[in-house]
């Protein structure tokens, strides 16, 4: 596409990243400098993207990075979880469920996507939700609103997320392993930027 932009020429190339170029545990907000820690193909793949269309010919550009992005229509990888509190069912959580994470909402990308088309600029932007959530506070919330009788079971991690990484490998498993740091590690967007 980088390449098909160039001999073309074309005038703006928006590129929608993720968070899963950044598969570690942050105590603090990641912001558009934080060093890459993808973990997967999927986190390799976007992290060479990136770094193709900034080292590319194309005039102007803009990368957004985006968490997971959720909306009405878009379940995703929450369907399993919406699954099990529709049908009263224990929530297995590695850890405390103290992790903070944020989102994305379709709306909120679709609306900058169209404010960046017309600038000319080269930038990255980090794009979420101004607030973060803990991801026990979050299944709370969904189990309190869906008035589900589901539980959560908060199980010590030990050997947990290798098992799952395992199972992962072998394609037993719905979850990738972005998705399985992602349960037990913190990963909030710093937004001043956009």
């Amino acid at each position: 596409m980088i390449e098909i932009s160039e001999k073309y020429k074309i005038k703006k190339f928006i590129y929608i990243s993720s968070s899963s170029i950044w598969t570690n545990s942050y105590k603090n907000k990641v912001v558009e400098k934080t060093p890459y820690s993808p973990s997967e193909i999927y986190g390799r793949s976007k992290m060479q993207a990136e770094k193709d269309l900034v080292n590319s010919e194309v005039k102007y550009w803009t990368i957004f990075r985006v968490p997971l992005i959720v909306s009405e229509n878009r379940l995703g990888i929450l369907s399993i979880l919406f699954d099990l509190i529709k049908n009263n069912k224990k929530i297995f959580l590695i850890g405390n469920g103290k992790n903070k994470l944020n989102f994305c909402h379709l709306y909120d990308l679709t609306k900058f996507i169209s404010l960046s088309i017309k600038k000319k600029e080269k930038e990255i932007y980090n794009l979420a939700s101004n607030d973060s959530i803990t991801l026990n506070n979050l299944f709370k919330s969904l189990i309190n609103f869906a008035k589900s009788q589901s539980k959560i079971v908060f199980l010590p991690d030990l050997f947990i997320s290798k098992i799952l990484i395992f199972l992962n490998y072998l394609k037993l498993s719905p979850l990738s392993i972005y998705h399985i740091k992602m349960i037990k590690n913190s990963l909030v967007f710093d937004i001043s930027k956009i």
